[in-house]
């Protein structure tokens, strides 16, 4: 009971790891895509590269660390950069380091993020989103 209770407050603490896995991956992410910028990169592919590697290295980190007693990088993390942009490092993740293949709850959160992605490219190319004229 004590050792429960103990884990729940540091994982609701000043250190939780989607507190510390999320800031890492903002400050990879805007360090990366500010670098790439810098050198004339366009904004958004700076900003998908920087986003897909940052996703795909904390991804491995989190294979490379699965067995041990550490901090493991939380799904929500995962799921919001998947998100913001790095669907594609998760499933290449995935693929590579075979991780979370089994896992059927993760296996449909991640395709229902990328089934949503994908209907918003399909209507943002399709649709007439960007044309505001009236209808006669």
């Amino acid at each position: 009971m004590k050792h429960a209770q103990g884990r729940r407050a540091h994982r609701t603490g000043r250190y939780a790891p989607y507190k510390m896995y999320g800031t890492v991956a903002v400050m990879g992410v805007a360090l990366l895509a500010g670098s790439m910028v810098s050198t004339g990169v366009a904004w958004l592919p700076a900003y998908l590269l920087a986003i897909n590697a940052m996703t795909f290295v904390l991804f491995g980190f989190d294979k490379a660390i699965a067995g041990a007693r550490v901090m493991r990088v939380p799904e929500r993390v995962l799921y919001a950069l998947a998100i913001a942009g790095a669907s594609p490092a998760l499933l290449a993740g995935q693929r590579i380091f075979r991780h979370k293949t089994a896992k059927a709850s993760f296996q449909v959160v991640f395709w229902l993020i990328v089934a949503a992605q994908c209907a918003l490219i399909v209507y943002v190319f399709t649709g007439d989103v960007f044309a505001h004229r009236a209808q006669w």
